[in-house]
């Protein structure tokens, strides 16, 4: 038993998974670090305006990413052994984010115009900068290629520096702006660091043909679709409640979806290393392992959780956040119907070779979360709780429509090779 536990924490999907979700705990351990001391050093209204700045960010870079955390990743995978194609993905990938940026910069200016939601300059300033840097961090590539360690030093030292920053230079409401401006400098600290590894490995930015880039567009259209309906029910969410529920609303139901978030980093990162990897070898047996080694024991992690989600977020944001502990009940639910989901979307249909389908139940779904949102809206219930439940009932939909396709598909294989 011992010695099967150790072969599988040798296995390069278990140390792939591990410094994936190293990368992505950092991401989410830096404002998770900053956010208490700032729930009690700025007021709940600046709180929720850092929270909504976070959500447009997050949505810009569904954009700006097009899907090619999944497109590249599988493209890079697929052609691991030519560094002269994986050189131009790289340079048609940093291409087409550069022009997707365009009509991201353009939005974000029409809806503070029309909203009036950043009180200066330096806010819309400082969110742009974020955007943009945030949107060259190539995890895509070190997925592709299977050495996610090498991105894994230049995020700890990025974010490492932004929390120093935060703790030395913002001091109240008045500077809660640079909050913004840090995390910004600290991603562009990641994108610099990134490129030189990428350099130091051997491969390099090439700019490919105009038609290799449009046909790299519309392989990655498809994945986009996939995330962009995501963020309907994850930063959507939170820019709703922000934008219709108020400042105060957001600031729970964002306090809450942090620590969403960051259990949710633990899923992610097993399905982001076993998606290249089952692209490859077609293990249905290594899939299966991992749901259980890993939801075992995150199902047993929930449970107390769950009882003192009222402590818990009172003592990471402050009193102040006790009556947002219903709303992080519901995230803990979705914690659970997430990883499962999660696991039977791009690892489990990528077996099959019918990776499609997992976009096409995101897509289906959140049909139903703008459904849900428009309800909300036009019976004036827009709260954190309430878009906090739509959440979880668009997440088990996804669940639900992802093992009955996958039991199909398997099933119809299985009967056209007895043929």
């Amino acid at each position: 038993m011992i010695k099967k536990a150790q072969e599988l924490l040798r296995h390069k999907v278990a140390k792939n998974s591990m410094s994936i979700f190293l990368i992505q705990f950092l991401s989410m351990l830096a404002p998770l670090l900053v956010l208490p001391y700032l729930s009690r050093t700025t007021s709940v209204d600046s709180f929720g305006l850092i929270m909504l700045v976070f959500s447009i960010s997050a949505m810009s870079q569904i954009i700006t990413d097009f899907g090619f955390n999944l497109s590249a990743t599988y493209q890079i995978a697929k052609n691991k052994n030519d560094k002269i194609e994986i050189n131009k993905i790289i340079g048609g990938v940093c291409s087409i984010k550069m022009l997707l940026l365009i009509p991201v910069i353009i939005l974000v200016f029409l809806y503070n115009y029309h909203y009036k939601v950043f009180p200066s300059s330096d806010w819309i300033l400082f969110t742009l900068l974020n955007v943009c840097f945030q949107s060259f961090i190539p995890i895509w590539f070190f997925q592709g290629v299977e050495k996610i360690n090498s991105l894994l030093v230049a995020t700890l030292f990025s974010k490492f520096l932004y929390v120093v920053l935060v703790f030395i230079f913002v001091r109240s409401d008045e500077n809660s702006y640079l909050v913004i401006l840090l995390y910004a400098i600290s991603n562009l600290l990641n994108v610099y660091l990134a490129f030189l590894n990428i350099y130091k490995m051997g491969y390099k930015i090439v700019i490919p043909s105009l038609q290799e880039i449009i046909q790299l567009f519309k392989h990655s259209s498809q994945f986009f679709l996939s995330r962009a309906a995501v963020s309907i029910y994850s930063s959507i969410s939170t820019f709703f409640v922000g934008t219709y529920g108020g400042m105060h609303q957001v600031a729970l139901y964002g306090s809450s979806e942090k620590l969403f978030h960051a259990a949710q980093s633990v899923t992610s990162s097993v399905t982001q290393a076993l998606f290249p990897y089952l692209t490859v070898n077609k293990k249905s047996k290594v899939l299966f392992i991992s749901i259980i080694a890993i939801g075992l024991p995150l199902f047993i992690f929930l449970i107390p959780v769950y009882y003192f989600s009222s402590d818990i977020l009172s003592l990471f944001f402050g009193e102040d956040f006790y009556l947002g502990g219903n709303i992080f009940k519901v995230f803990i639910i979705t914690v659970g119907i997430t990883f499962l989901s999660s696991m039977f979307g791009y690892p489990a249909f990528t077996l099959l070779d019918k990776v499609k389908y997992a976009n096409y139940t995101i897509i289906v779904a959140s049909v139903f979360q703008i459904a849900f949102l428009l309800i909300l809206w036009f019976s004036d219930k827009v709260d954190g709780f309430n878009v906090a439940i739509s959440v979880l009932i668009t997440q088990s939909i996804i669940l639900i429509s992802r093992v009955i396709l996958f039991i199909i598909l398997k099933r119809k294989i299985i009967i056209d090779e007895c043929k």
